[in-house]
């Protein structure tokens, strides 16, 4: 079974990842 600290670590690299996204698409959007 999963530690909690691993779930948590999981998540907040999947929230980045998807932070990133997003910013990349602003930029897109931008220019």
């Amino acid at each position: 079974r999963w530690g909690a600290e691993r779930g948590r670590d999981w998540v907040r690299r999947l929230s980045a990842g998807e932070a990133l996204d997003q910013l990349r698409r602003s930029l897109l959007n931008l220019t």
